[in-house]
């Protein structure tokens, strides 16, 4: 499920950026190495689910929160590819957003930092659901 969303989410970042010079790709294996090639980079990856209680019932019921992280990099904060016009269409493509009628909503957004006279700031989206599942015998 998570790659399933992660892939949901990179496909409508790509929609949004189309025809722009911004890579968006999943989150890089190794972020230390990451080499920004493009004027400006979206990059998605899975930042954890916290979970509420469970109800007591033969069946564990809990809602569950995964949350993505939407990074992005950008040599600029103003121009059409800076890191505010960015994290604007970012919001604008997931905000809404359904999976199986699930609807993903924003969580915060953050300034993470500057290097290397690249700006880096994460977006953070979740898509609530309620887990069913069988509690073992």
């Amino acid at each position: 499920m998570i790659a399933t969303i992660e892939e949901l989410l990179v496909s409508a970042l790509q929609t949004a950026h189309a025809g722009t010079k911004v890579m968006v790709e999943p989150y890089p294996d190794s972020v230390d190495t990451y080499i920004l090639k493009s004027e400006a980079a979206v990059l998605v990856h899975y930042l954890g689910a916290p979970y509420d209680s469970p109800q007591e019932s033969p069946i564990v019921q809990q809602v569950m929160d995964p949350t993505f992280a939407v990074v992005t990099l950008s040599r600029n904060l103003r121009s059409h590819v800076g890191a505010y016009s960015l994290m604007d269409k970012n919001r604008a493509a997931i905000v809404g957003l359904q999976l199986s009628g699930l609807i993903f909503s924003g969580q915060k957004e953050e300034y993470i930092t500057r290097e290397s006279s690249v700006w880096w700031y994460q977006q953070v989206f979740s898509v609530p659901f309620l887990y069913n599942g069988v509690i073992a015998q």
